[in-house]
């Protein structure tokens, strides 16, 4: 797809026009992806983060492990938005089951919703409404830790800002919208359950 000499803003281009061959243009993937790659491309640091990684992965496998990054955070930000529904449907259930006197059902939908609340927990800690993308930094920090043997965080920032649409700070713009710098990302990474390694900037 991509010319030794193209830009990656054709790159992006490209992979748009087949993305668009490929589905729908009224499903919700087509419109989630298609908006980060509009982002993406409109970017003033579009070709500065593809001169870090080019030496390291293919134009195509890049986009598309942060466009996979991406959907997964969509999911699981509408995970978080849904959970508190089912956890109050549960909670009636529960009270129905006992005015029935069904104990084996409120055993087993409670052992369910144990399950939930604690995965819940696990996963998203008490910052819910941040959860999607601390989600989306610490997978991507991850992925290039292993494919290109280096974090790239200040890329990785970049990149949260570009996928969630993301908003230089200022007055009016709440904090879930404000824009993510490296230091969030190597904080992200401090604060994931299980994280031991000491975390310095990139030299």
């Amino acid at each position: 797809m991509r010319t030794p000499d193209a830009s990656f803003k054709s790159t992006i281009a490209a992979y748009r026009k087949q993305l668009i061959a490929a589905n729908p243009p009224h499903d919700a993937h087509y419109h989630l992806v298609t908006g980060i790659l509009d982002r993406w491309e409109r970017h003033p640091d579009v070709e500065a983060i593809w001169d870090k990684i080019k030496l390291t992965l293919p134009a195509e496998i890049f986009i598309l492990g942060v466009l996979q990054a991406g959907r997964v955070a969509e999911n699981l930000d509408r995970l978080v938005h849904e959970l508190p529904d089912v956890e109050k449907k549960s909670v009636s259930r529960i009270k129905r089951f006992l005015t029935g006197r069904k104990f084996g059902q409120i055993i087993r939908l409670t052992a369910w919703l144990n399950d939930v609340l604690e995965g819940r927990k696990r996963l998203l800690s008490r910052k819910t409404e941040t959860a999607a993308r601390t989600h989306f930094m610490v997978t991507l920090r991850d992925y290039f830790t292993v494919q290109c043997g280096q974090p790239f965080d200040d890329v990785v920032a970049t990149l949260t800002n570009i996928v969630f649409d993301l908003q230089p700070k200022a007055i009016g713009v709440v904090p879930k919208h404000t824009e993510v710098t490296a230091e969030h990302v190597r904080d992200a990474a401090r604060r994931r359950p299980g994280q031991d390694r000491d975390i310095r900037p990139q030299k």
